[in-house]
């Protein structure tokens, strides 16, 4: 946002000064890119900019692996979560197809199906096909209940026949 390095300088150690327990740091574009929470920022030649999802170097593509002893539907919310956050970070469809390649591989490794893989993304693109007028609003109730295997899968479904 700076004209030029030398002026980034000052304003830095201008915040700086201003309070003796608060202080900035600054980032500086390497490449035309500079990483913002998990967003890369990427400034093309014509003035536009491109975003993507940043990883950092230290990222092992580690995740809750899929034969671990945790509900179905924290697998299901990872899966979820990942094609969300492509979504929502990268800037258009080739960046979005590239973006899902790297989440099925990196979901892959962590043991989950790509056919359970493929249909969250599928549901995921349905879901954003629709318009929010075709949503009826749904009064949701809560009932937290503490994970025990099989049997909490069994209290799951006679809760939901009760609500019925």
């Amino acid at each position: 946002l700076m004209e030029n390095e030398v002026e980034a300088k000052k304003f830095l150690d201008y915040l700086n000064n201003q309070h003796s327990n608060i202080k900035f740091t600054m980032e500086i574009e390497v490449d035309k890119k500079i990483p913002f929470l998990d967003v890369l920022i990427t400034s093309t030649n014509d003035g536009t900019i491109t975003t993507s999802v940043y990883r950092k170097s230290t990222f092992m593509g580690l995740f809750l692996n899929f034969v671990s002893f945790t509900p179905m539907l924290y697998k299901l919310g990872l899966i979820k979560t990942l094609i969300d956050r492509v979504y929502k970070i990268c800037h258009d469809t080739l960046t979005f197809n590239s973006e899902i390649a790297k989440v099925k591989e990196y979901l892959c490794k962590n043991s989950y199906p790509p056919q359970l893989v493929d249909k969250q993304i599928k549901a995921y693109l349905s879901k954003i096909g629709q318009t929010s007028e075709s949503q009826e609003s749904v009064n949701i109730s809560y009932l937290k209940l503490p994970y025990i295997g099989t049997s909490s899968k069994f209290v799951q479904n006679k809760v939901k026949q009760l609500f019925q």
